[in-house]
């Protein structure tokens, strides 16, 4: 997949693709506004101002690990980050796997998407030694 034509509908896919487990989720909204289902359909790289994807995970309050991306957007002399996507899983080990995925992703650093998740399988897989 071609990181510049990539749209956030394909990311989340992409995620989706890797597997979940019962119960984990990854989505761009769960509120489905016209303006988040738009962004579904946007070419992230494409979408005027854009100049970062911030991409972390963090424990939840109360269960599971949470993945958090972000668009960093341009303003004029304003810089916002604006959430994109959203994803629980339960374990560190998972959501760093999907973490990495998307990061591996949104910039470009593999050269095909078996690769890419072979690679992230395998960084998992260490993780859970």
């Amino acid at each position: 997949m071609d990181p510049m034509r990539m749209t956030w509908d394909d990311a989340e896919e992409f995620v989706k693709a890797a597997g979940l487990d019962k119960d984990e989720y990854f989505h761009i909204s769960r509120s489905r506004t016209a303006e988040e289902e738009a962004l579904r359909k946007t070419v992230v790289w494409d979408e005027k101002g854009i100049r970062n994807v911030a991409v972390w995970w963090a424990p939840g309050a109360n269960e599971g690990y949470y993945v958090h991306v972000s668009r960093e957007l341009i303003k004029g002399r304003d810089v916002s980050y604006e959430p994109a996507m959203l994803g629980k899983f339960w374990s560190a080990a998972r959501a760093a796997f999907a973490s990495e995925l998307l990061v591996r992703l949104f910039y470009g650093l593999f050269k095909h998407q078996d690769e890419l998740l072979e690679d992230a399988r395998r960084n998992y897989e260490e993780l859970n030694r």
